[in-house]
């Protein structure tokens, strides 16, 4: 039955907490969570490019504004998956302890 499936079940891992925080921590649990992966995998390599490219003089020098307006939507994008996974967390030493949560903080 539903009851007993979530017997020891805690409060993040049911509902619609538990399921984002299954699609963000297993890519495997589903559909949208294959594609949030690879969607993630697309974000940290289009901005890791834009960090490159924006050490192109000639390119900031005639895209300057495009590459802020870049470096602030991946910044905010970043910033959402960090507010995501806090919200989605098991508990705050769990979260403050994982050690990819504390580069996610820092890099972002």
């Amino acid at each position: 039955s539903r009851y007993k499936q979530m017997e020891g079940a805690t409060p993040a891992s049911t509902g619609a907490k538990g399921a984002v925080r299954a699609a963000l921590e297993d890519p495997g649990s589903g559909p949208w969570a294959s594609r949030l992966h690879c969607g993630m995998v697309v974000l940290i390599l289009a901005s890791t490019a834009l960090a490159l490219l924006s050490t192109v003089e000639e390119l900031t020098d005639v895209l300057p504004r495009e590459l802020d307006f870049l470096e602030m939507a991946f910044t905010a994008l970043f910033s959402l998956e960090i507010l995501v996974r806090f919200w989605t967390r098991e508990s705050c030493g769990a979260y403050f302890g994982s050690t990819s949560n504390w580069v996610d903080i820092v890099a972002t």
